[in-house]
């Protein structure tokens, strides 16, 4: 009964392991969401037929935002 609970915490913790370091992959690729959304998607084995992609500047946030992070002052 232990030797089987062990392996079911390892099973566990390696399978966690892969999922972080697929979602943590570094690269100078840069991604859009709508294409990180996918592949968050097919990854965890649900259809993409729902994901929508759509302009920044048609979605109402209800405050206005800068089209780019990066231009966010932290002043």
């Amino acid at each position: 009964m232990r030797k089987e609970i062990a392996d079911l915490a390892l099973i566990r913790i390696e399978s966690e392991a892969e999922r972080e370091s697929e979602m943590e992959a570094h690269s100078a690729e840069r991604l859009l969401h709508v294409q990180m959304a996918e592949a968050v998607a097919q990854f965890r084995g649900y259809g993409t037929s729902k994901i929508k992609s759509v302009s920044a500047s048609s979605v109402n946030r209800g405050v206005k935002s800068p089209s780019d992070v990066s231009m966010i002052s932290l002043d």
